[in-house]
């Protein structure tokens, strides 16, 4: 009797705590982004124990949830990555409807980590599941897949192809109505056309994308785009660029946070303007956050 009211305290915390994080994740692409990563942050203990049950269990429905609701790419601090790989092992996985999720989430994460054969499978195998299991328009996956692929597409040094991926995404997320996503997005697709040496189209994606980002009020957008605009203008007008870089670092002092994609790229730019001071004062935290998330990709970019 002992051992089953535990297994039912188990069973309503990791309930309580998906819907939790439901609530939450809500908020992370919009202008609560960074209360709602702060919110989320002190529960990381309690979600990874959710999940931990889900997996004990064999729970794959609550173990799809935990993920979806959980998502990486605009939490701030130290990110929590829920384990993937067991939960797409779990009974009735591959019929589940959020299973081409997991798969797509698989494959961006193996993008961070610059393994390129894993990444290349999991999209494919992402996009057959959506095929047959149908789309979800609240969780596109097609989404997913692509930034993954703009991801490997960068690490390989294959940057004009980088881009595309990276405004396919953003088109796929102005779709979904997720603007705060699409605009972060052009920001990355930015990013890549600087280093493929296309400056105007640079200028104009995170123009549009810095238009966006306001709009939405997505703090990580806006300060991605400031960055990714100060880094096209780097050459061409080197002040107005140390101006962008610097209204983006005094933004995130303001609202007090920390995330990883705009450290390492503030840290690039920073580099390229010769601000050794503020590259000394950001490498470091970016150092600390790639290696919490593994990003090997954007590390050897740092460390180089």
């Amino acid at each position: 009797a002992e051992n089953d009211e535990t297994e039912a305290l188990r069973a309503r915390h990791g309930e309580c705590y998906a819907e939790f994080a439901r609530v939450v994740s809500e908020d992370l692409t919009g202008p609560r982004q960074i209360e709602a990563g702060k919110r989320l942050g002190p529960e990381n203990e309690n979600l990874l124990a959710a999940m931990n049950h889900a997996i004990d269990t064999d729970n794959v429905d609550l173990a799809l949830r935990l993920l979806v609701n959980t998502p990486s790419a605009f939490q701030v601090g130290y990110v929590l990555r829920l384990p993937v790989e067991p939960v797409l092992g779990l009974t009735g996985a591959s019929e589940h409807p959020l299973y081409p999720y997991g798969l797509a989430t698989t494959a961006f994460r193996a993008a961070e980590q610059g393994d390129l054969e894993t990444t290349d499978t999991r999209c494919a195998e992402a996009l057959a599941a959506m095929e047959r299991l149908g789309y979800d328009p609240d969780h596109p996956v097609d989404l997913t897949v692509s930034v993954a692929r703009g991801i490997v597409a960068r690490a390989i040094g294959v940057y004009d192809e980088s881009a595309t991926h990276f405004e396919r995404a953003a088109e796929i997320a102005r779709t979904a109505h997720q603007l705060g996503v699409a605009a972060a997005l052009l920001g990355s697709a930015s990013d890549a056309l600087t280093t493929a040496g296309d400056v105007d189209a640079a200028i104009a994606l995170a123009t549009d994308g810095l238009a966006l980002a306001r709009q939405n009020g997505l703090p990580t957008a806006v300060t991605l785009n400031l960055t990714a605009l100060a880094g096209a203008l780097a050459d061409r007008n080197p002040e107005r660029a140390k101006a962008l870089l610097r209204e983006s670092t005094e933004l995130r002092a303001t609202l007090d946070y920390e995330a990883w994609v705009e450290l390492a790229r503030a840290v690039v730019v920073s580099a390229r303007l010769g601000d050794w001071p503020q590259v000394l004062d950001l490498a470091p935290p970016s150092i600390r956050h790639l290696h919490w998330v593994s990003n090997r990709v954007l590390l050897a970019a740092i460390v180089n």
